[in-house]
């Protein structure tokens, strides 16, 4: 595979962002189920993106093979909490079993973890937990899609014995599972001083 790359995505990138939403799951649908009727709408998911990235509510990242965009998953913090969620990965079909998703994720991981380190920094901890230790990465995987759960399953995601039931506009039910990975706090000196911490001046 060419040269491989990693950048955040940003309000410029709403329709190069839905348009790797739309094609990535319809091929997900099609593989599922033998058709893509239930993939959503590309205008929709344009006015998805734009909501999001407006309200800042998400990080997106995109995996690029050279100059072309190939993958994105898209990262949340739950406010509040040391909880964070992995909101979608999907990779083109044509990249399927090269490698990307799975550096995508390690990507992902990444930025999780540096996003936790400045929740620590800033004191900004959970109140029902002020002395954790521990944060971790949450995600939903359609039940049905036994290779995307074999896939986080080999990077340390456990089931968690949640799911739910979404309907699409087909009246079809679709049931996802909640996966998740549990991971450390960094040690640090500066721990739960919170906004009285002193700055150097």
């Amino acid at each position: 595979m060419r040269e491989f790359s990693i950048r955040v995505g940003y309000l410029k990138d709403v329709s190069l962002l839905a348009d790797l939403e739309y094609r990535s799951r319809r091929a997900a649908f099609l593989e599922m189920y033998g058709g893509a009727d239930d993939a959503p709408d590309q205008k929709e998911l344009e006015n998805r993106w734009q909501s999001r990235l407006t309200q800042k509510i998400c990080v997106p990242l995109i995996g690029m093979v050279s100059d072309t965009p190939v993958a994105y998953c898209s990262i949340a913090r739950i406010a509040g909490t040391l909880h964070f969620e992995i909101r979608g990965l999907y990779v083109l079909q044509e990249y399927w079993g090269r490698g990307v998703g799975g550096r995508m994720l390690d990507s992902a991981v990444g930025v999780v973890r540096k996003l936790a380190e400045q929740v620590l920094a800033s004191g900004d901890l959970p109140s029902d937990d002020p002395a954790a230790t521990e944060f971790d990465i949450r995600l939903g995987v359609v039940s049905e899609n036994a290779r995307a759960r074999d896939f986080y399953a080999r990077r340390g995601f456990v089931l968690t014995g949640q799911r739910e039931q979404v309907t699409l506009d087909s009246s079809r039910i679709l049931e996802i599972l909640e996966m998740k990975r549990q991971m450390a706090l960094p040690p640090s000196s500066e721990k739960r001083t919170g906004p009285d911490k002193k700055e150097n001046t």
